[in-house]
């Protein structure tokens, strides 16, 4: 079970919010895990309202001393998560938990605390998941993400390489959140300059420590990731997520960390432009606006060919 030596290496933080279904098992496989550093868990859940939180006060009661529980009164959002992570956290490292995944290795702590004590130049190390497709009740089928349709794992939909760099996340490799391991330090300064979004917080938050660096990939399946009709993802508006998406990419073009990476950026607007406006939902946006989102999808793909024109004949 999770080292209780005296100080902590690492602060497993478990982000929960209405996983009354699948909390226990998280916090299971989070306990099972086999160090010999000292582990501090922390549970932050953000206002549940389906009984999840009766679950942590069982939990915690059954496990006391080992967690410490987090309640906030309401729904917040990422942001008031991400801020609180970090305020409350006192490890060295910080490793990623949402309350309805679960860790399928009891070693996975050990070994990337282990790389990043090794390689303390690395921001990062973070590794596969299995993904799971979770009907909610017996006469409701199962639905899936388009993204993760006809695929089991993660590196099958975002095929990673050993060393995954700021740009792989421009171009929306995403990350399973609950396999990432990162320097507390880091993790401090991404929070300080953290745009106030509550939609896309984990891929900003990543972007945001991952600047100057790289995170390592091992090409194991540590984690499981459920994917089901109460994820918080699936109760967002996808013009708002595009549009979220659209104004922390903005903001990226104003860090001097991410100036070689404009091309990038600029390609990678003009998808999200492109997303809305072939997205089912367009038709009901005002001519306007949506006049409005083709002429920036124009603009921003014209930046993408003069910056690819530039490097190609001038640079």
């Amino acid at each position: 079970m999770v080292s209780e030596i005296a100080g902590y290496e690492i602060s497993v933080c478990v982000l929960t919010y209405n996983h009354k279904e699948f909390i226990a098992d998280a916090l299971n496989s989070v306990m099972g895990q086999k160090t010999n550093f000292g582990v501090e868990v922390l549970v932050f859940d953000d206002g549940s309202t389906d009984g999840t939180v009766e679950v942590l006060k069982d939990y915690e009661t059954q496990h006391k001393g080992k967690i410490r529980l987090y309640l906030a009164e309401r729904n917040r959002g990422n942001y008031q998560n991400g801020l609180q992570i970090v305020s409350h956290a006192t490890g060295k490292y910080i490793a990623f938990m949402d309350g309805d995944d679960k860790w399928l290795y009891d070693g996975k702590l050990q070994q990337q605390v282990e790389y990043l004590q090794a390689n303390p130049n690395m921001a990062g190390c973070f590794h596969d998941a299995a993904i799971e497709i979770v009907a909610t009740s017996n006469d409701q089928p199962k639905k899936t993400n388009w993204l993760f349709e006809g695929f089991r794992y993660y590196s099958q939909c975002y095929q990673y390489t050993s060393i995954y760099y700021p740009w792989d996340g421009l171009q929306r490799k995403i990350i399973p959140h609950s396999s990432l391991v990162v320097s507390r330090e880091r993790c401090l300064q991404a929070a300080s300059e953290y745009p106030r979004l509550n939609l896309s917080g984990s891929w900003i938050l990543q972007q945001l420590m991952i600047r100057g660096s790289a995170f390592k990939y091992f090409n194991e399946v540590w984690s499981l990731y459920r994917e089901h009709k109460g994820g918080v993802t699936k109760k967002v508006d996808p013009l708002k997520f595009n549009l979220s998406n659209i104004k922390a990419l903005r903001y990226f073009l104003s860090l001097p960390a991410y100036k070689g990476m404009r091309k990038l950026i600029y390609e990678a607007i003009a998808h999200e432009y492109k997303f809305i406006l072939y997205s089912d939902t367009i038709g009901e946006v005002s001519l306007f606006r949506k006049m409005g989102y083709i002429f920036y999808y124009v603009y921003y793909s014209l930046m993408y060919i003069l910056r690819e024109a530039y490097h190609a004949f001038i640079k």
